[in-house]
């Protein structure tokens, strides 16, 4: 699957760090929901309109990229435009693991709110996916440090693309499963706080509203994080939406 730049004219600087064309390895693409993979479409066609990609000791481009996996690791296999091999970059997902498992899980749930859920908790979902991609790009820009350098833009629309790997929906999948396994791990308590935190409220709002302070909200939280494998409050609001607690 390859999609090449319709741009006609740019700058020569730009156009000898950037990619040209982005190819996702046809052995590791999954077929997932409609919705993503439109999403992971615009992904692609924004990405190419404007990009910036500054492979660390190249010459210069443009660049022809192919996404795959080997051995639990993130293959950017980059290409000259004449299809002569240019460059090889690995990068481990375990730093990523966290933010893409909440990702996943953040955007399947809103995709399925979409359809039936009323406006405020779409609009949970939404931000709480918009927070976990902006994360997951700043973590992928960290970790291409010193291989790659891109700007953020670059970096979100790249981590939308991960969608389309087997290992991370694999990764998603179990976590799935062993989250069904946690709904009962909760005190009563921590189901409280984590139906506000879905809703959007910040500790100390909950701590009102409980009548607790922020700094047992504060544990509260963090607990159930830790009961939940997830890593974030847009994870644990993903959550929540997914086992009818909001």
């Amino acid at each position: 699957m390859r999609a090449r730049s319709r741009r006609g004219s740019i700058a020569s600087a730009d156009v000898s760090y950037r990619l040209s064309a982005i190819t996702l390895d046809e052995t590791s693409v999954v077929v997932r929901s409609r919705a993503i993979e439109q999403e992971r479409e615009v992904a692609i066609y924004d990405l190419l309109e404007a990009n910036v990609f500054r492979l660390e000791g190249s010459p210069g481009g443009p660049y022809h990229l192919t996404l795959g996996m080997e051995e639990n690791r993130l293959v950017l296999d980059v290409r000259l435009e004449d299809g002569n091999a240019h460059a090889k970059v690995l990068l481990s997902l375990t730093p990523l693991r966290k933010t893409v498992k909440d990702y996943f899980l953040v955007c399947d749930s809103y995709y399925k709110a979409i359809r039936t859920a009323p406006p405020h908790q779409i609009e949970s979902l939404d931000m709480a996916r918009r927070t976990l991609h902006d994360e997951g790009a700043k973590e992928l820009q960290a970790r291409l440090a010193g291989k790659v350098e891109t700007d953020f833009d670059t970096a979100r629309r790249l981590f939308t693309q991960l969608s389309a790997e087997p290992c991370l929906a694999r990764l998603a999948e179990q976590s799935e499963r062993a989250s069904h396994q946690r709904v009962g791990l909760l005190s009563e308590r921590e189901a409280q706080v984590l139906q506000l935190l879905a809703t959007g409220k910040t500790n100390r709002a909950i701590a009102d509203e409980l009548f607790i302070s922020e700094k047992t909200v504060a544990r509260h939280v963090s607990n159930i994080f830790d009961k939940l494998g997830v890593s974030s409050r847009s994870g644990a609001t993903a959550w929540a939406f997914r086992h009818n607690l909001v």
